[in-house]
């Protein structure tokens, strides 16, 4: 066989000297290739330390530290480059098996490499131009637009440069894994900075604006918290002043107001004073119709007409000490944290004052809110660094917005601070509410869960039921107290708990006692739970056009509680249990969608 070969070889000189060239181009293009690829490790260490420094941005300083580690990865990479392209066996050697593929995948990271280092550094030139004009409290909504624009076109391009591995072996299959990993977290961390500067919009619209924020205890006591007080700012550019503030109690119209409503929001709501006082208007799934109803009341119980409406509840407010640090409040000689935060002000400030005038306890929250806004203001982080935290509390609705301006309106919505629950496919979406119905502080010792059974029939019809379980595990025989009650309306023993429970049932969907509100169709029952035990709550929807394509989607949007509610979801059709591919069994912290094949 051997000396076949060679008498083929020497018949055929032109045989040897293409062995010859290939084992050049695989030896000349894989050094090649390898060169640049060293050159091109620092230039990914400092794409790295970019990746790992992002929150650095919100300062001058940080941009400029970032943009010196991206100038340095542009320059190894044209380093890098240019070794690769300085032999001119490349183009053949990207042919050779295996060796090619890697010489290929090589020059491909090269250039995402080049389009992400750029794409960084346009990026903190338009963030620094903008932030700019914060000292100069020019800051407009052109600028936040254009902004806007830049930051979508980086999340684009970004986005584009997540390749496949392939057939990539070895260190550069590695290396690209390595970097998609490092494009997909900044893509994620952009689309929160996008976020973060839809709710700027919302502030800094105008050149001067009114702010109204309300600060809500939590969302056990209303679907989107109980709002204790109220704060007005006045916003001028980027100066931003607290000029007036007070309980809810006191902002009250002088008689019911007709704003637009539908027949679920006045059956259900109404008889609570929902279009008169302030403390009533989020008893509704919808902060659209509850921010433009809270402006109303607003100006005619104080004559100030406001732009924007801001809910913020206690999970909010903690995720904003995540940013400023740990607060020190004098008067109870405690540091509060981001860790701390919900349960001082939701249980150890009630225990602190458990009979008599709740004056001190209301006085000692107004003080740490006031502390905060301090803090915010006078903190060296800017405003983005702000608004990036706060984006992250948008889709467990624990920050809500509304804006008079439609145009920043429908952005709020898109972003979904609105609080719509129906803003997205309302044919296939649940939103479950529990909403204690007794003045006391019970709420925080009580922990929801729901089972949701779901037949699919034949028809293309569906029949859900929701069992709704409340925990309440307040300790039993305990003296009256604020916290644990009675309050002599609807609890008579300490530690008796009573709720209203909602559900949200889809569009279109036929349940017993439902009337339209939110945009779905809503329920609600009451129910008992003593302390130390559970009872349930049943719901039953018929949906009659479930299935779309051989598809049952189903869609829950959570209620911006303290412990989100635990889940579970079982689906049938003709005997058999289907799966979505997802965990059947969650914690509802964000809104969820499963899709279930009916097809096999």
């Amino acid at each position: 066989m051997i000396s076949a070969v060679r008498r083929r070889i020497k018949s055929h000189p032109w045989i040897s000297v293409l062995c010859v060239a290939v084992i050049v181009v695989i030896f000349v293009g894989g050094y090649a290739a390898l060169m640049s690829y060293v050159q091109a490790q620092d230039a990914l260490r400092n794409v790295d330390y970019v990746e790992h420094h992002l929150t650095m941005a919100t300062s001058q300083v940080g941009r400029d530290d970032l943009a010196h580690h991206l100038a340095l990865a542009e320059q190894q990479l044209e380093n890098a480059d240019g070794s690769f392209n300085t032999l001119g066996v490349l183009p053949v050697a990207q042919y050779v098996p295996y060796v090619g593929t890697d010489i290929a995948g090589t020059k491909d990271l090269l250039i995402d490499a080049h389009r992400a280092a750029a794409t960084g550094v346009g990026l903190l030139t338009a963030v620094s131009q903008v932030a700019a004009n914060g000292p100069g409290e020019t800051l407009t909504a052109s600028h936040l637009d254009e902004l806007h624009q830049k930051v979508l076109a980086a999340i684009a391009t970004l986005s584009s440069l997540r390749r496949p591995t392939g057939s990539l072996f070895g260190p550069v299959g590695h290396n690209r894994e390595v970097f998609n990993t490092k494009v997909q977290k900044i893509v994620r961390s952009l689309v929160r900075v996008n976020d973060g500067i839809v709710l700027a919009k919302s502030v800094f619209a105008t050149v001067s604006s009114k702010v109204l924020v309300l600060p809500e205890n939590n969302a056990e006591m209303r679907d989107q918290g109980a709002i204790l007080s109220y704060a007005l700012l006045s916003v001028r550019g980027t100066k931003v002043v607290e000029t007036s503030s007070g309980e809810s109690t006191s902002v009250v119209a002088p008689h019911p107001l007709p704003v637009p409503v539908s027949a679920g929001t006045r059956d259900f709501f109404y008889g609570n004073g929902a279009n008169q006082d302030l403390r009533f208007v989020n008893a509704t799934a919808d902060f659209s119709w509850t921010g433009g109803t809270a402006a109303s009341i607003f100006q005619a119980a104080t004559g100030t007409r406001v732009n924007t409406v801001v809910a913020v509840d206690v999970p909010t407010m903690a995720s904003l000490l995540k940013v400023t640090g740990p607060l020190y409040v004098p008067s109870a000689h405690v540091v509060l944290n981001a860790d701390n935060f919900a349960t001082y002000v939701l249980h150890d400030l009630y225990l602190h004052y458990p009979v008599g005038s709740q004056g001190p306890r209301k006085a000692e929250l107004s003080e740490i809110a006031s502390l905060l806004l301090q803090r915010i203001k006078g903190s060296t982080h800017n405003q983005f660094e702000f608004l990036r935290s706060l984006a992250s509390d948008i889709p467990g609705r624990h920050l809500l917005v509304w804006s008079r301006n439609p145009q920043v309106e429908s952005a709020i919505n898109e972003l979904g601070a609105s609080g719509k629950i129906a803003n997205i496919d309302p044919a296939s979406t649940f939103h479950l509410a529990v909403e204690s119905a007794v003045a006391a502080k019970l709420d925080y010792f009580v922990h929801v869960s729901q089972s949701i059974h779901v037949t699919v029939d034949p028809d293309g019809s569906a029949s859900v039921t929701t069992e709704v379980t409340e925990t309440n595990t307040a300790p039993r025989g305990q003296k009256p107290s604020y916290a644990l009650g009675p309050d002599g309306l609807n609890a008579k023993v300490p530690g008796e708990y009573v709720s209203n429970t909602y559900l949200w049932s889809p569009e279109g969907s036929v349940v017993m006692g439902g009337l339209k509100e939110s945009g779905l169709v809503l329920a609600g029952t009451s129910v008992v739970v003593m302390p130390q035990s559970s009872a349930h709550a049943y719901f039953s929807s018929f949906l009659p056009h479930a299935v779309h394509g051989g598809r049952f989607t189903l869609r829950l949007v959570p209620q911006g509680r303290l412990d989100p509610i635990e889940t579970k979801i079982t689906v049938s059709y003709q005997g058999k249990y289907l799966s979505s591919g997802a965990s059947s069994s969650m914690r509802l912290s964000t809104p969820v969608t499963m899709t279930y094949s009916l097809v096999s």
